[in-house]
C-alpha cells in the first residue's frame, strides 16, 4: 500500500513540475548569436551584447551594455538578472560596471539547464531609467 501511494505521489510531483516548467516560453526577441540587441527604454536606446560567440552555457561570458542618450547622472552600476522563463534556476546576477559614459561591462556564466531548455531572459535594471528585457537562445 505504501509503495502504491509513493508511486502515485511521485508521478503527481513530476506532472506538476512538468506543467510548471513547460509553459510556452516568451518569444525570442534577441538573436544574441548574431550580434547585439537593442530596445528603447524611456527614450534611451539600450544595446545589449554577450561575447564570445557562439554564446554557450557553462562558459565565462562578457556582458556589455550601452546606453545611448542617457542623461546624467548615469548609474555607476547596472544589474543584469539572468533567468529561464517558466523555470526556477536560482539567482544569477551579473553586475555591470561603468567603463565610461554610457558603457557598462561585466562577466558571468549562464548555467546549463538540466531540462535541456536553452531560452534565457536578461532583466536589466537601470537606476533612474527603468528596465529592459531581452529573451535569447543559448547553445548548450
Amino acid at each position: 500500500m505504501a509503495d502504491r501511494y509513493t508511486l502515485k505521489l511521485t508521478i503527481l510531483i513530476f506532472l506538476l513540475l512538468g506543467v510548471a516548467c513547460t509553459g510556452s516560453p516568451p518569444d525570442i526577441d534577441c538573436n544574441i548569436q548574431k550580434g547585439s540587441c537593442e530596445k528603447m527604454v524611456n527614450g534611451v536606446k539600450v544595446v545589449f551584447d554577450i561575447t564570445p560567440k557562439p554564446v554557450k552555457s557553462m562558459k565565462r561570458l562578457n556582458f556589455e551594455l550601452s546606453l545611448n542618450q542617457m542623461k546624467d547622472p548615469a548609474p555607476e552600476e547596472v544589474f543584469l538578472s539572468l533567468s529561464m522563463p517558466g523555470m526556477k534556476m536560482g539567482e544569477n546576477v551579473v553586475v555591470l560596471h561603468k567603463v565610461n559614459k554610457g558603457l557598462y561591462k561585466g562577466e558571468g556564466v549562464i548555467v546549463r539547464c538540466p531540462s535541456g531548455k536553452t531560452v534565457w531572459q536578461a532583466d536589466i535594471e537601470i537606476r533612474g531609467l527603468g528596465r529592459a528585457f531581452f529573451v535569447f537562445d543559448v547553445r548548450p
